[in-house]
């Protein structure tokens, strides 16, 4: 049972695998994450000097301070989920931009390939080339979910952690962009470029080290709690659209039982009649047996008063 007390992004955690929560883990160089306070880790990445002697600062406030930082449009109605969104298809954005053109070809290319056999409209079809041009309003719910991925996709790669064959099943082919040579770049983002011809071993070296030393910069760090904030909000994203297909998968298993439900509803209706055409029939056929016994008593009678007759009469 989930403790309803626990505030949003923390009660994520209590769905998250362990291979996720390992990156949340590396991120904020936390090891117990059973006592990680995600709101207060945020606010010593972002705040000057670690948020010492400053007010913690609430999750809204942490996206709201993100989002005037890279001067992205502002809503005050805005819910948490549609900030979140923002900030996660700005750092997509930069992760398209890092490409090069073969790159956003082959990246095209596997987008259209998987949408193509996996029945996803046209409408849903997220392009290389108008990324440039998506804001949360125009994009698709396999938008989010490809933006998603490729951010886990992505971190996980680059901090050497092997996600559950289940994840890359789904977007194998996709994935294999973001999580080869190219893929570290995703999580790098910010500091792709200056050691962007780095080897695999060295940039994750470099990156996990860049980690750990984020908490004591003097200005705070925007960049390192954007790639922290899209990656919770990957995790929700990732984790609602799981849901919505085992819903799914439950609301269709759930109608083949009424269906097949109702079949054997159907033949065991035939069944009851067939068996009560048999009863009328057995009930028919006593009812001739009785009628062919008192016929035949009858003849019986007559045959002896027959033979009676001729016994009497005969010399």
């Amino acid at each position: 049972m989930i403790n309803q007390s626990i505030k949003y992004p923390d009660s994520l955690l209590k769905f998250l695998q362990k291979e996720e929560l390992e990156i949340i883990s590396k991120l904020f160089n936390v090891k117990d994450l059973s006592v990680i306070d995600v709101e207060k880790e945020l606010s010593k990445a972002l705040l000057p000097v670690g948020g010492l002697l400053q007010k913690k600062l609430t999750y809204s406030q942490i996206l709201d301070k993100l989002i005037r930082k890279k001067n992205l449009p502002e809503n005050a109605n805005d819910s948490v989920q549609e900030k979140e969104e923002k900030i996660l298809l700005y750092k997509f954005k930069k992760f398209v931009e890092n490409l090069s053109p073969e790159e956003k070809a082959k990246f095209d290319s596997e987008i259209q390939k998987y949408t193509s056999e996996n029945g996803i409209s046209k409408g849903q079809v997220l392009s290389v080339g108008a990324i440039s041009t998506l804001t949360i309003a125009n994009l698709s719910g396999f938008g989010l979910y490809l933006m998603a991925s490729t951010i886990v996709g992505g971190l996980t790669s680059i901090l050497g952690i092997t996600l559950p064959f289940v994840f890359y099943t789904s977007m194998s082919s996709v994935l294999s962009i973001i999580t080869g040579p190219v893929g570290w770049t995703v999580g790098l983002g910010y500091i792709a470029y200056s050691f962007r011809n780095d080897n695999f071993e060295s940039a994750s070296n470099k990156i996990l080290n860049y980690t750990k030393s984020v908490k004591n910069t003097i200005v705070g760090n925007v960049e390192h709690t954007m790639l922290a904030v899209s990656f919770i909000t990957s995790c929700r994203i990732i984790l609602k659209e799981e849901n919505l297909k085992r819903k799914q998968s439950f609301v269709q298993n759930r109608q083949n039982l009424l269906d097949k439900a109702k079949e054997l509803k159907s033949d065991n209706f035939e069944l009851l009649n067939k068996i009560e055409q048999a009863n009328n029939t057995l009930e028919q056929n006593k009812i001739d047996i009785k009628n062919l016994e008192e016929k035949s008593f009858k003849i019986e009678v007559e045959i002896r008063r027959i033979n009676n007759f001729i016994n009497q009469t005969s010399f």
